[in-house]
């Protein structure tokens, strides 16, 4: 597996939503792993989103989605080769 506990963590959030729907994990995670919040407003398309989050995740990384970010989560990784 490519993956491991210290593997960045991205959270995409869900419409009308910010960080502070993951501010428990960010709290709880931030100090055993490099944490990313992407805030999903801003961007006209899912695509765009998908592409915003591609262009500034790390080269490697977990990706965690609700809702709205759970969508995005999909287009993300059909738009990233990086995914197997």
């Amino acid at each position: 597996c490519r993956f491991s506990l210290m593997t960045p963590l991205v959270l995409l959030p869900g419409m009308m939503c910010d960080e502070r729907l993951f501010a428990y994990q960010i709290s709880e995670l931030s100090n055993k792993r490099e944490v990313h919040f992407v805030q999903i407003s801003g961007h006209e398309t899912i695509s765009e989103l998908a592409a915003d989050v591609l262009n500034n995740a790390p080269p490697v990384f977990a990706l965690a989605g609700l809702s709205m970010g759970g969508i995005s989560f999909t287009k993300t990784r059909y738009q990233s080769s990086s995914f197997k």
